[in-house]
């Protein structure tokens, strides 16, 4: 039995390896290997196609101090790779526009005017003069107007002259030593004086002048209301044709002789002329902006030719002048 025995092992120690050593490289049975034959058994289990491959617990040592080198931060907290860290950029952050205020316009009322003048100061370069001439003699007239003026006298609105004389109609202001006062001129030297206190605050004030050779009578409005009227004024008189006739100056010559003392400083707008006498309620509705009423014969749209620093602005509603 003994003898049987040692002859298997004998076997065993002539057979040499087993098919599993002969794959693995290593020797699970027998006498143990020298260090020689262990560091080259070794060296077979880790290279692969001439390629060294790092050892598994190699690999997740240097994964785990990986992490802890980054791991700076509260637990729990998800870590953001260096390399995107170093090459992500900051949101572009704009500031939004801070939205514009919004402006409101006044509500108009008053479009009836169509453009307004402007008479900085009382020289005589500043006046407007018409392209269209009177072609007919009248026997009776209105004239409306918006006025603005902080002067002390009002000046000369209107003038018109023709070579036989030179004041057949004007509208001026007079500096009195007691009082101011504005004169209504039909065919010099007959003229009513009108009372200007209403005038001259620096406010838009509507005027109306009205003339009837008809009945002799004038009528004097400003803002709706009748402020004065008369009667057996130039009563059968007519205005003859072919004048001149001009805004912001009196007069002496025809088209010159101005006298700055009488030249209008201040603004015109909506200034109009009819070849009739207008009722109240056409007055009326002039200055609250419904509109002129038929039958003008002019209108500030033919005032032309502006001199000196007279300034034209388009404004069709009054609440948008100056």
């Amino acid at each position: 039995m003994s003898s049987m025995a040692a002859q298997r092992s004998e076997e065993t120690r002539t057979m040499g390896p087993s098919e599993e050593e002969r794959n693995t490289g290593l020797q699970t049975t027998g006498a143990p290997l020298s260090v020689t034959q262990f560091q080259q058994n070794y060296h077979k289990t880790t290279q692969y196609d001439d390629q060294e491959v790092d050892d598994p617990n190699d690999i997740q040592i240097s994964a785990l101090q990986g992490n802890l080198a980054k791991d700076d931060g509260p637990p729990g907290e998800e870590k953001t790779p260096d390399v995107l860290a170093t090459t992500r950029k900051p949101p572009l952050v704009t500031q939004a526009p801070e939205p514009e205020e919004k402006t409101t316009k006044t509500p108009a009322t008053l479009c009836n005017v169509d453009s307004m003048l402007i008479f900085p100061t009382s020289s005589t370069e500043n006046f407007a003069t018409f392209a269209k001439e009177l072609k007919e003699p009248l026997h009776e007239l209105s004239v409306c107007s918006w006025v603005k003026t902080n002067v002390s006298y009002v000046g000369t609105i209107l003038s018109y002259a023709t070579e036989e004389n030179d004041n057949k109609l004007v509208l001026h202001g007079r500096h009195g030593a007691t009082y101011d006062s504005l004169h209504f001129v039909i065919g010099d030297p007959a003229f009513r004086e009108l009372p200007i206190v209403p005038l001259a605050d620096g406010s838009w004030h509507h005027t109306c002048f009205i003339w009837s050779s008809i009945q002799g009578k004038y009528w004097f409005y400003v803002d709706r209301r009748l402020i004065s009227t008369g009667s057996r004024f130039q009563k059968g008189y007519e205005i003859p044709p072919g004048g001149s006739l001009v805004l912001g100056q009196e007069q002496d010559t025809l088209g010159g002789g101005f006298d700055s003392s009488e030249a209008f400083v201040g603004q015109l707008a909506g200034f109009a002329m009819w070849n009739r006498a207008l009722a109240p309620g056409e007055v009326s509705s002039i200055a609250t902006g419904k509109g002129l009423p038929r039958g003008t014969i002019l209108t500030i749209a033919d005032a032309s030719s502006l001199h000196g620093s007279v300034e034209r602005v388009d404004c069709t509603c009054l609440e948008h002048c100056l």
